[in-house]
């Protein structure tokens, strides 16, 4: 895999993607707030966890830097019965897989401006 540079507002923001989506991984079992208002200050405070925006990675090749765009859309809902959690990544415009962050992340480093 190649290696990736970027800002670190980037690479704090994906970062932060990742582990919002590690935490709400098993919200399938989790049960609603009782009221109305503990879901919508359940859904306040889960959305401000979540990650919603565009940035920019470079990939280093051997001769150039690459740019790439990556699109991420979070989501944290409550009905009266259940939890809804959304998590979309897109690289470059394709859907994508929390495992293309990950190793973005991994291989990446931020001294980029």
């Amino acid at each position: 895999m190649n290696k990736f540079k970027m800002s670190k507002r980037s690479y704090m923001n994906i970062h932060k993607a990742i582990q919002f989506h590690e935490d709400t991984r098993g919200s399938f079992y989790w049960h609603s707030q009782g009221s109305a208002s503990g879901r919508k200050y359940k859904e306040k405070k889960m959305n401000e966890e979540a990650v919603n925006g565009t940035f920019i990675v470079y990939e280093i090749l051997k001769t150039k830097e690459k740019k790439h765009e990556i699109k991420i859309k979070q989501n944290y809902s409550e009905s009266a019965r259940n939890v809804y959690v959304t998590s979309e990544f897109y690289f470059d415009g394709k859907k994508s897989t929390i495992t293309k962050l990950n190793n973005i992340i991994l291989n990446g480093s931020y001294p980029h401006k």
